[in-house]
């Protein structure tokens, strides 16, 4: 069994699915445990076109129905376990558990389906092939996979005691066909690579908790109050429209809400969730908690308050439909005001909504006016009203939390009378206990029950009993009680004994009131048993419609709300596929901006039918390249969710898909093993086979993880096919820095291609590292950059990579090396060695020059030979400390070094031998003949002795003297 979380607690969360795959297609069958309903769905297995990319199939379908727990067959593929295990934008990873096969198998399922009661099912449909045919109207009963996957989860769920059954026989509330119809696609890789949604882990050391939206475009709109409308903000960000009409209707619904806020928000925060409210009490088997109804009471009046401020906004815009002036209008120009070509709907009458089966969003391909009209009209339903009203006449006004009693008074006239026996008890009782205090004379009861307290107390389901605080009775007092029969010591009280006895008396209340208490309980039970009844026959589906309602109006506010905060603007949305935006701008590179004090600067897009469809954008490191193309395929996906967009002006095709391909995405699916350049392969090669003339695609720095050749090549490949595999081409955004795209052979243009280039200036230029040539000699250094981040037309510029390295901490000596390589690549020129062996040949100069002034001073007459030679002994014998070759900040440092014994004894001989440097120039470590014949020696015999260990390093004279300098030290040295 895979998967961590234990499955008696997972099948609390609610949300169920199986996946099963054979024969070429992916079945899958999904059941929501809060509404009792089923779908199912079928899609093409691509997981052999993928080998490192999980499925899309399988990724949108759990991202659509975010499972808690999946099912499949224990014979299911490894690829296929590992794609339902991989991580989505909301989840880091899913549990997947086996089952046998034969779970799944043909038989086992025909027979489970046959047995199924779904709701609306003609009564009495007992034959096989009836209830078959009945099964082909709700589903696709030929797809095998699809009824393989539901049959299997059914059969598991049934197992587990987490389905409703009657009769032994499985019950579902509703069953569907899911289809991706009506929906762009855009897929969980595209959804995080845009920042769409993003996941952080919870705040725990443990990493136990839910995890929490981090900094993404979701996490700013969302400003829902309720569970249903984060819901449903959250289905349409993952579902976006793809048609013209249904865009405009949840558009308008958005610009309706504009300037509702105050009146809105405050009565939404009081809906709860009615449809988990009412599942909770039905789950419950008559042991409720009391708090539950008037939780769902509460909710069904704000639901109605949110209805009657729905009214008022619905009637002002109807009145600025039929020309006439609304109530209220705002003061100034509102970003709302949509575009004077856009077409109004015309008022007409309103139209049940019916809510789709799990995404807590209305049915929007209705042909009604207006959403706005349509839910208000799903909030105005006499069932609804109904609802209200029996809460309210059922349930207590003066309940408060703790009470048992919730029960108003007049529902059952059984519970009333209950109630008046137990509020007269207490004086009963009251009674009776004095009464028994008077069977004991006075003259003993003075002398033998000083110190007692004598009550009447109730104990539900005990009876009634008298009790006695303080000493126990005596026998004495008892002659006079011969009824009474003890029944237990009780605890001590403030240091007296309680003593509890049961008398005829107490025999009289049983048989009159009885366990009254308990009696009370029984009979609330019952009513509020038959109000969970009635509310699950008659009201489940106005609270279902109304929950679906609110949850849209929260999303549709939610969306107002960031439209005003940020400066958003309704988009238009045409069927033509073009792109084309007014001052666009990137959601969260604005907001990130913005909040450091910086403006925001904008930049515009235009995509027509045949020009500029496919953009190739170059520009410096750190320019706002990647920040543009996200932005725009942002724009253009908040367009198709029906939110305004970050523009002054924003005109939007239709898109029948939107995938991106960036470097934020690899770290997201990359399995273990697979590199990014083969990750990114497989990402781009679904991205091409799938784009059409509608689709927008996104290109960030494909062709980098690989050689620069290789990955030009494969990039100039991919923009040849964008721009010519499909007439008119995909609106295709491609961000890059390799030159070689300027070149005509490697890629040859095209009227769909369009090259842009994000603007700059140099403040100052520090002349760049010698040998730099071309058009970008000396740029590799500049004093500063100044990005302008506007985009105009235009090729490649200078990376400033280096500069870039620089600004954000890379080492200077780092820095300075790179530029020095750079500008001798890109010029022909050799490279230089590192800058600690020029360090040495420094070293090496310096010496020479100090033996050169002493040779070119020496006097034979006033000069003595032996401290001469001992000057030039120390100057040429130089010890380099390793530690500068580490700090190259440090000055170098010249360590004279004392002559060796060997050396001082062999006489003056020997060291003119040692000391004499070659005339030619010989390479560093090579052998060099001495000058005067005799066998050969190497440079570094001058620097032959003892040294300091391993951590020094002599330096080498001898092989870099030159010939002049030979002949200024000759005389000296021939002389010593």
């Amino acid at each position: 069994m895979d998967g961590a979380v234990p499955e008696q607690e997972a099948l609390a969360m609610g949300m169920y699915m199986a996946c099963v795959a054979w024969g070429g297609a992916i079945g899958f069958a999904c059941y929501d445990a809060n509404r009792n309903s089923a779908a199912v769905f079928q899609a093409p297995d691509d997981l052999a076109a993928s080998t490192v990319d999980c499925t899309q199939s399988v990724q949108l379908v759990k991202l659509h129905v975010s499972p808690d727990l999946i099912w499949t067959s224990a014979g299911s593929s490894d690829a296929l376990v590992e794609a339902l295990k991989s991580p989505s934008v909301d989840r880091a990873e899913y549990v997947v558990k086996r089952e046998r096969p034969g779970i799944f198998g043909r038989k086992e399922v025909h027979a489970k389906l046959i047995s199924l009661e779904c709701q609306g099912m003609p009564p009495g449909l007992v034959d096989a092939r009836q209830r078959w045919a009945y099964l082909r109207t709700l589903i696709d009963t030929d797809a095998d996979q699809q009824l393989a996957a539901l049959g299997g989860l059914i059969s598991i769920l049934e197992r587990e005691n987490a389905l409703e059954t009657e009769n032994g026989v499985p019950v579902l509330a509703r069953l569907s066909q899911l289809t991706p119809e009506g929906f762009l696609v855009v897929d969980p890789q595209t959804l995080h690579s845009l920042q769409i949604f993003q996941s952080e882990p919870p705040p725990s050391l443990m990493g136990i908790g839910v995890a929490k939206e981090g900094f993404s475009v979701f996490g700013w709109l969302n400003t829902t109050v309720t569970p249903v409308g984060a819901r449903c903000l959250r289905s349409w960000m993952v579902r976006p429209l793809d048609s013209v009409a249904r865009i405009e209707r949840r558009l308008d619904l958005v610009e309706a809400l504009a300037h509702a806020r105050e009146a809105l928000r405050p009565k939404l925060k009081g809906c709860k969730d009615v449809v988990a409210i009412l599942r909770r009490l039905e789950r419950s088997m008559g042991v409720y908690e009391n708090k539950d109804f008037f939780v769902l009471a509460k909710a069904v009046s704000s639901i109605l308050e949110v209805k009657h401020a729905l009214l008022h906004i619905a009637s002002e815009t109807l009145a600025d439909r039929s020309g006439r002036t609304p109530a209220a209008s705002p003061a100034a120009p509102s970003p709302f005001s949509p575009p004077a070509s856009r077409p109004r709907n015309t008022p007409a009458a309103l139209s049940q909504g019916s809510p789709e089966w799990d995404w807590d969003v209305l049915d929007e391909t209705s042909s009604a006016p207006s959403l706005l009209e349509e839910l208000v009209d799903a909030l105005s339903s006499d069932a609804l009203a109904q609802t209200h009203a029996l809460l309210h006449t059922i349930l207590s006004e003066e309940y408060t939390d703790g009470d048992d009693s919730v029960i108003a008074d007049g529902v059952c006239d059984e519970l009333d009378g209950l109630k008046g026996s137990y509020g007269m008890l207490g004086d009963v009782m009251t009674r009776v206990a004095e009464a028994e205090v008077r069977r004991v004379p006075e003259t003993l009861a003075a002398r033998r029950c000083a110190g007692q307290v004598w009550t009447c107390e109730y104990c539900p389901g005990t009876g009634y009993l008298m009790r006695v605080r303080g000493p126990i009775p005596g026998q004495d007092v008892l002659d006079y009680l011969p009824d009474w029969q003890f029944v237990m010591q009780g605890p001590e009280e403030g240091g007296k004994p309680s003593t509890f006895y049961y008398t005829a008396a107490c025999a009289e209340l049983d048989a009159e009131f009885g366990d009254v208490l308990n009696n009370i309980r029984d009979v609330e039970r019952a009513v509020l048993s038959e109000l969970v009844t009635r509310l699950s026959t008659e009201s489940r589906p106005a609270l279902e419609a109304s929950a679906a309602a609110v949850g849209a109006v929260d999303a549709a506010l939610a969306l107002a709300s960031a439209a005003q905060a940020h400066n958003l603007v309704r988009p238009e949305v045409v069927e033509d596929p073009v792109l084309k935006i007014t001052n666009g701008r990137h959601l969260l590179s604005q907001i990130a901006v913005e909040q450091r004090g910086d403006p925001f600067v904008a930049n515009d897009c235009h995509m027509d039918h045949a020009a500029g469809r496919v953009q190739v954008v170059t520009g410096p490191n750190q320019s706002g390249k990647s920040v543009h193309v996200r932005g725009c395929a942002i724009i253009a996906y908040l367009a198709h969710v029906g939110s305004f967009v970050p523009a002054d002006a924003a005109v939007v095709g239709l898109a029948d898909r939107i995938a991106a391909q960036t470097p934020a995405r690899v770290g997201m699916n990359a399995k273990i093993g697979s590199s990014w350049f083969l990750t990114d392969l497989t990402r781009v090669g679904s991205i091409l086979r799938a784009a059409t003339p509608r689709s927008i695609v996104v290109l960030d720095e494909f062709g980098k993880g690989t050689l620069a050749g290789d990955g030009a090549a494969l990039l100039a490949g991919c923009i040849q096919y964008l721009a010519r595999g499909v007439v008119p081409a995909p609106r295709a955004f491609v961000v890059t820095h390799f030159q070689e795209l300027l070149s005509q052979d490697v890629l040859p243009r095209t009227p769909s291609m369009e090259f842009l280039t994000m603007a700059y200036r140099v403040e100052q230029d520090r002349g760049g590292a010698s040998g730099a040539g071309g058009d970008v000699s000396g740029s590799y250094l500049p004093a500063e950059v100044k990005y302008l981040f506007k985009l105009v037309p235009g090729h490649l510029a200078p990376s400033y990579g280096i500069h870039c390295a620089r600004v954000h901490g890379i080492p200077e000596k780092i820095v300075q090396r790179a530029a020095q390589i750079a500008a001798c690549l890109e010029s022909g020129a050799p490279v230089p060695p590192p800058q600690h062996k020029s360090r040495v040949l420094e070293l090496r100069e310096q010496s020479m020059r100090e033996a050169k002034q002493i040779a070119r001073t020496f006097d034979r007459e006033r000069d003595d030979p032996e401290v001469v030679r001992q000057r030039l002994i120390d100057c040429l014998t130089i010890q380099y400390d390793s530690d500068a070759d580490e700090d190259q900040d440090s000055p170098p440092t010249l360590v004279p070094q004392p002559l060796p014994a060997a050396a001082n004894e062999a006489g003056p001989t020997s060291d003119h031998a040692t000391l004499r440097p070659v005339e030619q120039t010989a390479s560093h470590g090579g052998e060099s003949a001495p000058r005067d014949g005799g066998a050969p020696h190497t440079p570094n015999a001058i620097a032959a002795g003892d040294g300091d260990g391993p951590t020094h390093k002599r330096a080498k004279t001898g092989a870099a003297a030159s010939s002049g300098t030979a002949r200024d030290l000759g005389p000296v040295l021939d002389f010593l």
